[in-house]
């Protein structure tokens, strides 16, 4: 399931599309995580929150970059699309369709195209993008366009088109067409859970 979120309802002026089940996911696991962790510290067993606290982070972590973290966030200057250590931040008028199977896809007027991890659309009916391509020229009321009633289960696009409606979209963006970011935190904090798993593989590897 996609949900929309609204920052502001009175006045929105972005919206976060993202799949719900990886909170549950990511939540249930920490919770479980937290559980074990107390017992541990309750029961003084420190050998235990050595030996599985990297391992547990790093479970909870890859959850969290693969179901959390990627979104699809609509601004009134550009779209934003969050994957795993990317972020592209695509103009409007830079955008020709949307369309996909299992992922939403961003079809670029310049024959390329972006995969968003963060907006999985099961079921999308392959019709989608003839129904929202622009034929001559960029037309912004024909992306937004009304819902087709050819289509079933295309439950992103037609938030996606919902949520742009709802927004002051600007047309006339002059910002770079699209702007790839390296998330560079994410791919730190990666490494260095990576990195005390390892450690703790070899320390506990020595100790037998």
């Amino acid at each position: 399931m996609v949900t929309a979120e609204n920052n502001d309802s009175a006045k929105p002026v972005r919206k976060v599309l993202r799949p719900t089940s990886g909170y549950w996911l990511d939540g249930t696991l920490t919770a479980i995580v937290l559980f074990f962790s107390i017992d541990a510290l309750v029961r003084l067993d420190f050998g235990y929150l050595l030996t599985a606290l990297p391992w547990q982070l790093l479970a909870i972590w890859v959850l969290y970059v693969l179901l959390v973290r990627p979104c699809v966030v609509l601004a009134p200057e550009h779209l934003r699309v969050i994957n795993l250590f990317r972020r592209h931040d695509i103009a409007w008028p830079a955008i020709d369709r949307f369309g996909g199977r299992y992922q939403l896809i961003v079809f670029l007027r310049d024959d390329k195209k972006i995969s968003c991890w963060g907006a999985p659309s099961t079921g999308l009916d392959r019709r989608i993008p003839n129904d929202l391509t622009t034929s001559a020229g960029y037309a912004s009321s024909r992306l937004r366009g009304r819902r087709s009633r050819r289509t079933t289960g295309a439950a992103t696009v037609e938030i996606l088109r919902d949520a742009m409606n709802e927004l002051p979209i600007d047309m006339s963006s002059a910002q770079p067409s699209v702007v790839t970011t390296i998330e560079r935190p994410v791919i730190l904090i990666s490494s260095v859970i990576v990195a005390l798993c390892i450690a703790d593989g070899l320390v506990t590897a020595l100790a037998h």
